[in-house]
């Protein structure tokens, strides 16, 4: 049963936002032009997940290029880079080890494994939690600001919507109101021929969407201060509360990825 609620999960980040559209690297799309590349391109370094956000945001970002040795995308006159992963515009490059990654994620169809980890493994991820704590990792928020007109919280509201979701008012940034509801039509029908997964959204108490925060334990902004996340809060499942971090680092290390970030790991099984 937990692996067909986890599945239903996994099927609403897929349909509505930053983990379920930003994170999704699968798949290339044509460039469509810009500054004649300076170097040979170097397949796989950022090539894949720069042209999947082109082909996520055809009407934000007008270009992707390789350029002055990096992969890179415009959003109107800007450029931002790959940068070893964070995404920077031309003027931060230099300085791209002072921010966090992005993570971006392959989603499988079938969720892996659930692995047991060792004494030794979780004692290294209670270590990682405790120096991340000590230096909170942060993340550039420059690119994710102006894909989403999101630059403060003055200009994030502004571009906020309230739709109804699964009989719950969920308010969110409008990029994801739509698929939002398609996914609940998809739902639904799971809803109807599943009783198990009906259980489980039955038990829900609310489902959060925005909230103006930073991740917990990080100085980078939450995707929920986005409006690009939500949450399912139920009264409790399977007798554990829905929400606890260092438990966050243990599905992470599920993920291959451990010490991602502890408000949503973008792995499936996980994140609600």
């Amino acid at each position: 049963m937990q692996y067909r609620i986890r599945n239903t999960i996994a099927l609403v980040l897929i349909g509505i936002g930053i983990g379920w559209i930003l994170f999704e690297a699968r798949g290339l799309c044509t460039s469509s032009g810009g500054e004649p590349a300076e170097d040979v391109p170097l397949p796989g370094i950022g090539e894949m997940e720069m042209k999947a956000l082109a082909r996520a945001y055809p009407e934000r970002i007008v270009e992707t290029a390789y350029r002055k040795s990096d992969w890179a995308l415009r959003i109107d006159d800007t450029w931002y880079y790959w940068a070893e992963g964070r995404i920077l515009p031309e003027e931060q490059r230099k300085v791209w080890i002072e921010y966090a990654p992005f993570r971006f994620y392959s989603y499988p169809k079938g969720l892996p494994p659930l692995r047991i980890l060792t004494n030794e493994e979780k004692h290294a991820l209670q270590e990682r939690l405790h120096k991340a704590e000590k230096n909170p990792p942060r993340r550039n928020e420059a690119f994710l600001s102006h894909l989403f007109h999101a630059s403060d919280q003055r200009e994030t509201e502004e571009n906020l919507v309230t739709v109804r979701f699964l009989g719950f008012s969920v308010r969110l940034h409008k990029i994801a109101a739509e698929p939002l509801l398609e996914v609940e039509k998809d739902l639904r029908s799971s809803l109807e021929s599943d009783p198990e997964i009906r259980r489980f959204f039955s038990s829900l108490t609310q489902i959060g969407g925005y909230n103006w925060r930073p991740i917990a334990g990080t100085a980078s902004r939450s995707y929920h201060s986005y409006g690009l996340a939500i949450d399912f809060i139920p009264k409790s499942w399977e007798k554990k509360h829905s929400y606890y971090r260092l438990p966050a680092f243990s599905w992470s290390h599920s993920c291959n990825n451990p010490g991602s970030d502890s408000d949503h790991m973008f792995c499936p099984e996980y994140t609600f």
